[in-house]
């Protein structure tokens, strides 16, 4: 897959910055646009159901106090993207400014609404999206607008922790588990693998199970030609931390992995490994679905 589009998601958190450098260094590396997209909260959706007691001076209070916190992550958010873009030597400009220009540009758009309702439309076409982990004191990593670029949207996700250097992508682990997600994932992350330095196909498998041969992903990689490692591992406890400590161990950057959907509490690849690394991968995490 090739990579002209680029969405970036900026919350106006402090992990706004490394989103932002990752979006701009992909973009310049693939003489992309890049979006740089900033949510707000509808504050007429976002107040909760109105209930006995609750006076029009209340309602009134926290439509306010949510437009102050809108505008306080939005200026944020703003500054964070305008000192990235003096940063690479870009000029900042609107999103609209920017209506069908080719290579490397970065636009600022500002949308009100529901974060996984207008991310799921506004991903549809891109190429990849951007978005920060959670920080830690989040019970979860999984939110709903990250699912709704996955699963909704079908779009690949690149998920960038707190900490992301700008250099990454050098050294790629790529899970495999022989299945559709995981085939995609990788032709999804063709043109991350093309410039790895080096990539390695890491199988997690049951103990007696023949079916997920890692060799089968690094010929398909072959033909693109592409050389990588392949490498198999039973899984002694929980996959998802078999599968972080096989990409520590081959001193992985980024971390390629298909992302499951079983149930309507969105079980995940390999009895829940994709939970386990959102919340504690420290590397850079590209999905697909």
């Amino acid at each position: 897959m090739s990579i002209a589009a680029i969405l970036a998601v900026a919350d106006g958190s402090e992990n706004t910055t490394d989103v932002l450098k990752a979006a701009l260094r992909l973009g310049k590396q693939h003489d992309a646009y890049v979006e740089v997209l900033h949510i707000e909260a509808d504050p007429y959706s976002s107040i909760p159901l109105l209930g006995e007691g609750m006076s029009g001076a209340m309602v009134d209070q926290m439509m306010n106090d949510i437009r102050a916190r809108n505008s306080e992550y939005r200026e944020a958010a703003r500054g964070y993207f305008e000192a990235q873009c003096k940063a690479v030597g870009v000029e900042a400009k609107s999103a609209d400014e920017l209506a069908g220009a080719r290579g490397f540009n970065v636009g600022w758009r500002n949308l009100e609404g529901s974060e996984d309702d207008v991310l799921a439309q506004r991903s549809l076409l891109f190429d990849m999206v951007l978005m920060g982990r959670p920080p830690e004191d989040r019970e979860s990593a999984y939110t709903p607008a990250l699912e709704a670029v996955l699963f909704n949207a079908g779009r690949p996700i690149l998920l960038v922790p707190p900490g992301t250097g700008e250099s990454f992508g050098h050294n790629i682990v790529v899970a495999w588990d022989g299945g559709g997600q995981s085939a995609k994932a990788a032709r999804n992350a063709l043109a991350f693998l093309k410039r790895a330095e080096k990539v390695t196909v890491v199988s997690l498998a049951r103990k007696d199970d023949d079916k997920t041969d890692p060799q089968d992903l690094v010929f398909y990689l072959q033909r693109h030609g592409i050389t990588a490692e392949a490498r198999r591992t039973e899984i002694l406890s929980s996959a998802g931390e078999s599968l972080l400590a096989e990409t520590s161990e081959a001193q992985g950057d980024m971390l390629v992995m298909g992302a499951y959907s079983h149930s309507r509490l969105r079980e995940f690849l390999l009895g829940g490994a994709t939970q386990t690394v959102l919340n504690s991968a420290a590397l850079p995490v590209f999905m697909a679905h």
